[in-house]
């Protein structure tokens, strides 16, 4: 697997693919690439993340924030601010689940 320092989930289920998310994808491409940040990010497209009338969603881990990104300009914006120069974005974040997670102590079988 190759090194990379975000993963982004872009949600192309139904109503996030009826508002445009899958050219979305594309535009996510070109502003990595323009920003020189294409080899340290990895975008993957994904199923419904549920928050349907928020879409199109985009998901940052290892951060576990979800941005609501509606058009080119907001992705462009995600990129720079967020990507580039890690600052924050509230009026765009949906979810922020990287603050409340936990991961469990042991799996499997062996789990108490």
């Amino acid at each position: 697997m190759p090194a990379f320092e975000h993963h982004l989930l872009v949600c192309t289920g139904p109503r996030c693919h009826f508002r445009d998310a899958p050219s979305l994808r594309a535009e996510f491409t070109d502003a990595l690439r323009a920003a020189e940040l294409w080899q340290r990010c990895i975008v993957s497209e994904t199923s419904c993340l549920i928050p349907c009338n928020r879409g199109p969603i985009v998901a940052q881990y290892p951060r576990g924030r979800w941005f609501q990104l509606p058009d080119r300009a907001a992705v462009r914006r995600f990129v720079d601010a967020v990507l580039l120069r890690g600052e924050e974005m509230p009026d765009l974040v949906v979810r922020d689940i990287g603050a409340t997670a936990r991961v469990p102590r042991k799996c499997g079988r062996d789990r108490r």
